[in-house]
């Protein structure tokens, strides 16, 4: 006994230099890990920095669908460096996205009033089209960075007949289950289709057609100049909270808390009668949650759709309404209508319901 005590001592020496070793190994491990990813997210956006700064113009189709539903809309795309980047709708016309979309003809009552038959479908809403691009990728970068896990897929996929680069981008939070793909020219870094997958709702946008002609950017920029002149729609009215408090009259109402990883990215002056309202935009780099505030008197129109509800949320009462792609939660306290919108989960749209209620 008194000889195999010097062993059994050697022996868990030996052992502890052996588990030290490894718990040396193990953070290597992870810190090399890290530093991949880092370096991954680093490359991905210094692609798409590139293909910002490139000058092309192209044709974008952008179609969402869900179980019951289908949109589709073609646009024209400029980018030209520095600063000229927009969009315009080129199918379907504007006149014809106004209309109410549906698949039966009407019949007139007794006393002139039209009776729809058949069941109305949701008319295209340009505004709630999802789609990722340059612009938000790079405008939110730390905050898609710190909410989103990014990792290359495929290092050489032909996309539109050009060689590009498949990245997943998937959410850090389990809870939240919008996928996203996103195809980019491994050449340009120009974004050539990008992929948007949630329970309730997908959404896919790619080019169709790709020019990179100086005259045919040119033309396509003094076209969109002279549509822009002639039109008198009013722009988006971005402002401070100061300048939004003063134009409203009254103190600005904030959540006490947002969702996890979600921070205020804007806010919207909107001028519509009979008082003027604020809209709160608020992002987690690529989900999007808005809420509306206005005073006067709500005028809610009839919806003979079947899916609204009535629940009380913190001893207030709040109509939900299920859409397509979004949740619409409306309610009213102290004189102030609020609409929330947002495709987060239930649970989580209710919590920003009760911190707005419970922070007056």
């Amino acid at each position: 006994m008194y000889y195999l005590a010097p062993t059994m001592i050697m022996s868990r020496i030996a052992m502890s230099k052996i588990k030290l070793n490894l718990i040396i190994v193990s953070c290597l491990l992870i810190q090399a890990t890290c530093s991949m990813a880092i370096t991954n997210e680093s490359q991905f956006f210094d692609l798409v920095s590139k293909g910002h700064q490139t000058n092309w113009i192209g044709k974008r189709l952008i179609v969402g669908w869900t179980k019951e539903r289908c949109i589709a809309v073609e646009s024209m795309v400029v980018n030209k460096a520095p600063n000229i980047r927009y969009s315009r709708s080129v199918l379907p016309d504007k006149k014809e996205t106004n209309r109410t979309q549906t698949g039966k003809r009407s019949r007139r009552r007794k006393g002139g009033r039209k009776e729809q038959l058949g069941r109305q479908r949701e008319p295209l809403n340009p505004r709630s089209i999802k789609i990722v691009t340059a612009d938000i990728l790079l405008q939110h970068q730390k905050l898609i960075r710190d909410n989103y896990q990014l990792q290359l897929v495929e290092d050489n996929e032909s996309i539109c007949w050009r060689d590009s680069q498949l990245w997943s981008i998937k959410p850090r939070n389990p809870d939240r289950d919008r996928l996203f793909k996103v195809w980019v020219d491994s050449e340009t870094g120009i974004l050539l289709r990008v992929e948007i997958k949630g329970q309730r709702n997908q959404w896919l946008s790619f080019l169709t057609q790709i020019q990179f002609d100086p005259q045919s950017i040119l033309e396509e920029v003094t076209q969109y100049k002279t549509l822009k002149t002639g039109d008198k729609k009013q722009e988006y009215r971005f402002v401070s909270r100061s300048e939004a408090e003063k134009a409203l009259q009254r103190e600005l109402i904030l959540p006490e808390r947002l969702p996890s990883g979600f921070k205020v990215d804007q806010i919207e002056l909107m001028d519509i009668s009979p008082t003027p309202a604020a809209h709160i935009r608020c992002t987690d780099g690529l989900e999007v949650i808005s809420v509306f505030q206005n005073q006067g008197r709500r005028r809610d129109r009839r919806d003979r759709r079947n899916n609204i509800r009535k629940e009380k949320i913190s001893d207030v009462h709040v109509t939900i309404m299920d859409r397509a792609d979004v949740h619409i939660y409306r309610w009213t306290g102290d004189s102030v209508n609020f609409t929330l919108i947002g495709s987060l989960p239930e649970s989580e749209m209710a919590q920003i319901v009760e911190s707005f209620i419970n922070n007056p």
